[in-house]
């Protein structure tokens, strides 16, 4: 633990993924969560991120909270789309 940071991070380079409910649009964004309790792992969601977009979505929508799911580990397999290369064409589109 670095002694600047405040605490023990869990979520150092894991997938966060969140839906926009007036869309459906899914995003999966990496975000730093630190332990702070036994069942509680907060995050920093800034408003100009889809995590903040999705966030505004769901309190306009009259909630107080929104469903996210996160991915810790990821597969190794040459097959995984996070292993793959991207071709040039839709690299240039992200």
């Amino acid at each position: 633990m670095d002694r600047v940071d405040g605490g023990r991070y869990l979520l150092t380079y894991g997938g966060v993924v969140t839906k926009d409910p007036t869309t459906d649009v899914m995003n999966v964004g990496i975000y730093r969560g630190m332990v702070s309790a036994k069942d509680r792992i907060p995050i920093l969601m800034w408003r100009a991120q889809h995590i903040g977009h999705h966030v505004t979505a769901w309190q306009n929508g009259g909630s107080s909270e929104m469903p996210i799911a996160v991915a810790i580990a990821g597969s190794r397999r040459s097959d995984s789309p996070v292993a793959r290369r991207c071709p040039r064409a839709s690299a240039n589109m992200m």
